[in-house]
C-alpha cells in the first residue's frame, strides 16, 4: 500500500522496547489511550500478529475503519493498515523501536493513499501532523510512566 506525504516522526523514550511493547501495543483495544483520535478498536480478530484484523472507530465523527496488522515482529515494529471508500482512500501506520541503551528510538509514519486519501491529507494535513505527533508524545509518557522513569 502505497502513502503519498506520509508523516514521520521520532523520538528517544526512557523506557525498554519490551515495556513500550506492553503497555502501548499488545492490546490493540487498548490503542486508544496513546491515539486520541480513536474512540475504540473493536472486533479485534486474535493476538499481535500478521492478519489480525481490527475496526479503528474515530472519536471526532464515529467513522469506522478496518484495519489489519502486518510486518509484526515483538518488540520491534508493527504495521496497521487498511482501505475504505470503496478502497478510494488507505491509510497506513508503521512503528519501530529500536533500542538506544537503556533507552528506544520509538519511529512513528503515518500516511494515506490512493485518490480520496490524497485529498483528505491534503485538506486534513495539520490534524494527521499533529495527531502523529501526539501519538508518541502519548506513546513516551505511558512507557516511561510504566518504566518508572517519569
Amino acid at each position: 500500500m502505497t502513502v503519498e506525504n506520509p508523516v514521520v516522526r521520532s523520538a528517544v523514550c526512557r523506557a525498554p522496547a519490551a515495556t513500550i511493547w506492553r503497555e502501548c501495543f499488545a492490546d490493540p483495544s487498548t490503542w486508544p489511550q496513546w491515539d486520541e483520535d480513536l474512540s475504540s478498536v473493536t472486533d479485534v480478530t486474535g493476538p499481535l500478529e500478521d492478519g489480525t484484523r481490527m475496526t479503528f472507530e474515530m472519536k471526532k465523527d464515529g467513522a469506522k475503519f478496518p484495519m489489519s496488522l502486518s510486518g509484526v515482529e515483538t518488540h520491534r515494529q508493527l504495521t496497521f493498515a487498511g482501505s475504505f471508500a470503496c478502497g478510494l482512500a488507505s491509510a497506513r501506520g508503521h512503528l519501530v523501536l529500536t533500542p538506544e541503551g537503556e533507552h528506544t528510538r520509538i519511529q512513528y509514519t503515518f500516511g494515506m493513499g490512493g485518490l480520496m486519501g490524497s485529498l483528505l491529507y491534503r485538506i486534513y494535513a495539520k490534524e494527521m501532523i499533529g495527531g502523529t505527533e501526539k501519538g508518541l508524545e502519548n506513546i513516551c509518557s505511558l512507557s516511561e510512566k510504566a518504566a518508572g522513569t517519569k
